[in-house]
């Protein structure tokens, strides 16, 4: 056991002075541009203990960064996860991540696509300035319980100045929130929630690990990550005077006082608001204007076929008032004017129309229906739904060494009655304890 707390410290101790290089502090206007590239090497081959070849088959999740100050910390290794990596971790769902970012105070907040399959590649780009040169980072193994790899803090500024580029390998890590030892694992919850460790071909000591390979003093490599800078700027000395909102985001290029100055896309920029346009106080006219004060358009559509000369049974007038004049002529408009119209239309007034419409119609006679006796109605039973206990106490966890279960009862106080709901589930049960409880050497036959 203290050898394998030894390998532990020591894998721990080397990725603490990974996430920090030496740094004395970069200039607060310098900004700079990386490109973050990950590689990974996860097949069949490398990794061939229970390798997931369908639902799913091996891939990774999208990679999730913020380029940031030493404020903030997205992980740590022999730390405990939030609820935002923990999720994540689990499922490849960042929506708690990304609340807890909108309350947290970084520069950068960058995105990789996934990779489809357990060996391949993705890139993105990553900025930083002189107030803000750690870069954190995570990636999840699909599938898997709760492991992922990551930068935890990784300080770009070196001895006053942005490094060129650095290359690591990521080693897998277990978020401490899941029991599951191999990769299609069932969801078992870590029950209290450990903390983010490393993990090595010997520990976990589990012989049923996915990554529990003790013949090997290193696991294959998994993945390598690589950022390289692409450009670096300088707030340019012209910002001292600010003639717009869009100033403060200029920058140059070091070395390279040429070139012109130019805007980056990253920072959001907001133009300035609009001026608000003065109402007119002048009222609202309630007449129609004259013809004599509205301007014809010359360019409009030509009307001459509606302002035609009049034809045999039909007014051409546009005129609202000659609306009513228009008139049409119909050897079936005749016939059926004889029908439901007798007489001649213009002679009847607006009641007769009426009239003579309502009584071509036949009368609706309405019957009324009869109740025979009086309406028996019955008697409806009240439903009654299934009442049970609150629930028990959870029972002690079958095991003390590996995964065991635990057990909570509940009781029925009172049946359904006349289609009321079932009774739910009356006992629960859940996985408990872990291999990490284990002593050195049980697994060991």
């Amino acid at each position: 056991m203290a050898h394998h707390c030894l390998v532990l410290a020591c894998s721990m101790l080397s990725i603490a002075l990974l996430s920090s290089p030496v740094s004395s502090g970069c200039s607060s206007d310098l900004l700079a541009v990386y490109k973050l590239s990950i590689r990974t090497f996860w097949d069949e081959e490398q990794f061939p203990k229970q390798y997931p070849e369908w639902r799913p088959p091996a891939q990774w999740s999208k990679t999730i960064g913020f380029s940031h100050n030493k404020g903030f910390r997205l992980f740590s290794v022999g730390a405990i996860a939030g609820e935002g990596v923990k999720q994540f971790v689990e499922t490849g769902d960042s929506d708690k991540l990304d609340r807890e970012a909108a309350t947290n105070n970084f520069l950068d907040a960058f995105i990789a696509p996934p990779i489809a399959s357990g060996g391949g590649n993705t890139s993105t780009t990553i900025f930083v300035d002189g107030n803000n040169t750690k870069v954190s980072m995570l990636t999840k193994l699909v599938p898997s319980p709760d492991w992922f790899i990551g930068l935890d803090s990784l300080n770009l500024c070196q001895d006053n100045h942005f490094i060129d580029s650095i290359t690591t390998e990521a080693f897998p890590l277990d978020a401490g929130t899941d029991n599951g030892f191999t990769f299609t694992s069932p969801n078992w919850p870590t029950d209290p929630q450990g903390v983010i460790f490393q993990i090595s071909s010997q520990y976990p000591t589990h012989p049923a690990g996915s990554f529990h390979y003790p013949h090997l003093d290193k696991l294959p490599t998994l993945a390598i990550i690589q950022i390289t800078k692409e450009r670096e700027y300088q707030l340019s000395d012209e910002i001292l005077i600010k003639n717009s909102a869009h100033d403060k985001y200029k920058y140059e290029h070091v070395g390279n006082p040429i070139k012109k100055v130019e805007v980056l896309d990253f920072v959001p920029i907001e133009d300035t608001p609009r001026r608000k346009r003065k109402l007119e106080n002048s009222p609202m006219p309630l007449t129609a204007p004259s013809e004599a004060s509205i301007k014809h358009n010359k360019n409009g559509p030509n009307l001459a076929a509606f302002r035609s000369t009049t034809k045999s049974d039909y007014y051409a007038s546009t005129a609202p008032e000659q609306f009513l004049k228009k008139k049409y002529s119909s050897s079936k408009m005749r016939n059926i004017n004889r029908v439901v119209f007798p007489g001649s239309m213009n002679s009847l007034s607006k009641g007769d129309l009426y009239s003579n419409i309502l009584s071509s119609y036949p009368e609706i006679k309405r019957k009324k229906r009869k109740l025979h006796g009086r309406r028996h109605r019955k008697k409806k039973r009240k439903t009654e739904d299934c009442k049970v206990s609150h629930w028990g106490s959870w029972s002690s966890c079958s095991l003390s060494c590996g995964i065991g279960e635990q057990v909570r009862v509940r009781k029925i106080e009172k049946h359904p009655k006349s289609r009321g709901k079932p009774c739910p589930p009356l006992r629960e049960v859940k996985w408990c304890g872990s291999a990490r409880d284990c002593n050195d050497g049980y697994f060991d036959w």
